[in-house]
Parts: C-alpha cells; sequence; structure tokens
C-alpha cells in the first residue's frame, strides 16, 4: 500500500504544473492557486476496521463453539410452574 502511496506521490509531484495549470485554464482563471494534494488516511482505516472484524468475527465463533457443548448452569427451567408446589 505504502508503495503504492509513494508512486502515485512521485506522479503528482511530477505533473504538478501542468495539472495547474489544466486548472486554471478549464476554471477560466489568469491566476491559479497554489494546489495542495494530501494523502488520504481513509484505506488505513479500512484495513483497520477489517482487522477489528475479523477478530470479532474470531471471537464469536470462540462462543459459537463453547455454546456447542455448554450446559444450564442450574435447572433447564429456573421459573416455578403451578405443579411445583412445595407446600
Amino acid at each position: 500500500f505504502l508503495a503504492a502511496v509513494r508512486t502515485a506521490r512521485a506522479a503528482v509531484d511530477q505533473h504538478y504544473t501542468p495539472i495547474r495549470s489544466e486548472v486554471g485554464k478549464r476554471l477560466g482563471l489568469k491566476h491559479t492557486p497554489s494546489i495542495k494534494f494530501v494523502v488520504d488516511a481513509v484505506p488505513e482505516n479500512a484495513l483497520h476496521l477489517e482487522e477489528l472484524l475479523r477478530e470479532m468475527r474470531a471471537k464469536d465463533a470462540e462462543v459459537e463453539a463453547l455454546k456447542q457443548n455448554a450446559t444450564y448452569a442450574g435447572d433447564a427451567d429456573p421459573y416455578k410452574s403451578d405443579g411445583d408446589d412445595e407446600d
């Protein structure tokens, strides 16, 4: 990823003047303001979110596996029913 960013950055730096001239022509400006290109952090953030989702899926799978062999800690039905009177 970083190699692609460096390559893109080098291409923009190499063609900065023609890009600026073209923007000025298309906007009909006599004096084109400076243009600043900034690397967006979206790809890094997306990778981080993907990693978090991967971790959550793994934890969900662990819980699901534990659930398969799980038993109730007490009675399966802890609530009293009409037939449970011990008076």
